[in-house]
């Protein structure tokens, strides 16, 4: 029997939660930073310390998942026990019965992507440069 892998096929992605949704009474979500299979990321204000965050939501379609549930809270408190400049802070996890998440350090820049595309347009260059 195979596992699934993904959210069911066929449906929208109805866990987006809107802008202006208020999580734990404190994160107000402002806007969605990333999404993939298994959760969302979004950039939130935390109205108790006054400071911009990122929230890691778990998607709707794993909420019945013990064993993910298990792993998404492991990955809070494995990220939670490293200090290091080039590593995002762990700051809260809630698990709301309808909502999982992380509340992690907010990190305003680019992307990784936009980084990757930066650098391979500047190999491309390299490359062609050298060829002459």
């Amino acid at each position: 029997m195979s596992q699934q892998m993904g959210p069911p096929t066929g449906q929208p992605p109805s866990d987006r939660i809107p802008a202006g949704t208020v999580l734990g009474g404190r994160y107000h979500i402002e806007d969605v930073l990333g999404a993939g299979g298994m959760a969302t990321v979004y950039k939130a204000e935390d109205a108790l310390l006054r400071r911009i965050v990122a929230v890691k939501v778990m998607a709707d379609w794993l909420r019945g998942d013990e064993s993910y549930a298990r792993r998404f809270i492991e990955e809070a408190q494995s990220a939670a026990r490293l200090n290091h400049p080039n590593v995002v802070q762990v700051y809260d996890t809630e698990d709301e019965g309808d909502r999982r998440y992380i509340v992690m350090e907010f990190i305003d820049g680019r992307s990784l992507k936009e980084y990757l595309d930066e650098v391979a347009i500047l190999d491309e260059r390299d490359a062609s440069t050298s060829r002459s």
